[in-house]
């Protein structure tokens, strides 16, 4: 879609007018991404709030309760503790990444060669510690021709590393694992 503005003015001295019509898709766009930020910093802000107190209180339960009660309710406590523990460890992970995509700084583009970015992160995935416990062999198929890129390195590093980690991820979830 594209938004429109439009002005006008009558020609002195003629029955003419004048319009001009300008293009403002892209600064309604700037402003729905900023909007959106707005919305994600504050998402992110009112749901961590509640975060440290609910684990704190699971915490306090457990020490209060640790020795005065039965073995099966301590395991059940102890577990139930553990998974909201970890639940709100998970939650407050998923918030700092909203947080930091509502804080996505500005791109600095410069020109990028794809191919040896793009080798670099890989080396994360194909070192020896990494192969072992990797999910799913990853391979690449780069073009030496490929000319450089106009792009911001640090940017395109987190796309191409959050990529294969979501797909890690992704293999990790079919394999019930």
């Amino acid at each position: 879609a594209i938004t429109l503005i439009a002005r006008g003015a009558k020609m002195p001295g003629t029955e003419e007018f004048l319009l001009v019509f300008d293009d403002i898709s892209e600064i309604v766009s700037a402003q729905r991404a900023q909007a959106w930020g707005e919305v994600a910093r504050r998402l992110a802000h009112e749901i961590k709030n509640p975060l440290t107190p609910i684990q704190l209180s699971a915490e306090r339960l457990e020490m209060k309760l640790t020795g005065k009660v039965g073995e099966p309710e301590q395991a059940l406590l102890t577990k139930s503790v553990k998974t909201i523990v970890d639940q709100v460890d998970a939650l407050k992970r998923l918030v700092n990444e909203f947080r930091d995509y509502a804080r996505l700084p500005a791109a600095e583009l410069k020109p990028v060669d794809l191919n040896a970015l793009i080798t670099d992160v890989m080396q994360l995935y194909l070192s020896d510690n990494a192969s072992e416990n990797a999910v799913v062999p990853v391979t690449t198929e780069l073009d030496p021709k490929a000319p450089p890129i106009k792009g911001d390195a640090q940017q395109l590093r987190q796309v191409i590393h959050n990529l294969l980690q979501n797909a890690q991820d992704a293999q990790e979830g079919k394999d019930g694992g």
